[in-house]
């Protein structure tokens, strides 16, 4: 009996050193010398029998019964996740097994600017090569993401600007949802921390509204406190708010062009966006603005003000007061600042 104990001992030993030397006769690498890039896109439930014979397919391994050995026989039970991979047929088993099970996928960067539109920042995510123009406003207009917060599952002001990654091959859907993920992620803890007086005015909708106008109102970061004071100001002496912004946003839904200089006639269009017609804020968001006119919506700067204007300076800045004569001198300065500076031109 001892003899048999001793025989079958060696057999395994012999089975073990056997499995050992298979592992490291394997092939490095299908070409060691290979520059190639192959980008591959693994499917979600593909176990590593269905990889081996996509990496085999696309031309990163030389065999796909080696690469499932590999698997078994290293002893790693090593779980390899879905997503898009850049690869290479230099890349040797041990090295492809590393970046498939570390989720260390190919990503794409892109940036959305501030002060954008649901239409303008679907052009612009195609433009950077992330998707099609018309699938990103299908998933925009048709589809319901499931957050609680959205009003009217509208996405406008929403899609929070800044520069971002994603996997590449990500879908149109699945990069809006991203967006409104880190919205979630981003805004929703300011506004909770936000003063409770203000949260009691003003629906989370209605302080994205104010940000939103602020982003198209003001050019400097240290005035959008100021320009927030105005806009609550008014409302507060239940003052029109007479934002051009708002007439811009209502030209561009129904003509698709932003005017350089707007008409008379055009404060007079009748829409709930018409801030020059109806007081309070219009009924959404006019673009998606940046951090720091939420910031500023959120927190408004402590005045008295009422009005603003663009400086005489010419620098992008503005002109703030709390009476009307004020703004007008500032208005007539401005215009005089303009029109010298334009006829040396």
């Amino acid at each position: 009996m001892r003899k048999v104990l001793i025989v079958l001992l060696l057999i395994i030993a012999i089975v073990g050193m056997g499995g050992i030397w298979f592992i490291h006769s394997l092939p490095d690498a299908k070409d060691p010398a290979s520059t190639e890039e192959i980008t591959v896109e693994i499917p979600e439930g593909y176990g590593t029998n269905a990889i081996g014979e996509l990496l085999e397919e696309q031309g990163v391994i030389s065999s796909a019964l080696k690469f499932k050995l590999y698997n078994r026989l290293s002893g790693n039970d090593t779980v390899l996740n879905a997503g898009t991979y850049t690869l290479s047929p230099s890349m040797d088993l041990p090295a492809i097994f590393e970046k498939l099970s570390s989720y260390d996928v190919s990503t794409m960067s892109f940036t959305i600017p501030e002060g954008l539109t649901l239409e303008q920042t679907a052009m612009k995510l195609s433009d950077q090569g992330l998707g099609a123009y018309e699938e990103f406003l299908r998933a925009i207009q048709n589809t319901d993401f499931g957050y609680g917060w959205l009003e009217n599952n509208s996405l406008e002001g929403y899609l929070l600007p800044n520069t971002y990654m994603v996997p590449e091959g990500a879908t149109e859907e699945e990069i809006i949802d991203y967006l409104l993920g880190q919205f979630e992620q981003t805004v929703l803890p300011l506004y909770d921390s936000a003063d409770q007086a203000l949260k009691d005015k003003y629906t989370l909708n209605e302080i994205i509204t104010a940000a939103s106008i602020i982003e198209r109102e003001c050019m400097k970061d240290e005035e959008r406190p100021l320009v927030a004071s105005v806009i609550y100001n008014r409302m507060d002496q239940n003052m029109k708010l007479e934002m051009c912004s708002t007439i811009q946003y209502l030209l561009l839904q129904e003509t698709g062009e932003v005017k350089e200089n707007l008409l008379y006639s055009d404060l007079e269009i009748e829409s709930p966006y018409n801030t020059y017609l109806h007081f309070g804020l219009p009924p959404g968001p006019i673009c998606s603005p940046g951090i720091a006119s939420i910031k500023a919506a959120l927190a408004p700067a402590d005045t008295d003000y009422l009005y603003f204007v663009v400086s005489a300076d010419l620098d992008g800045s503005s002109k703030f007061s709390s009476n009307y004569d004020d703004f007008l001198d500032y208005k007539d300065e401005y215009y005089e600042a303009w029109n010298e500076a334009n006829a040396n031109n």
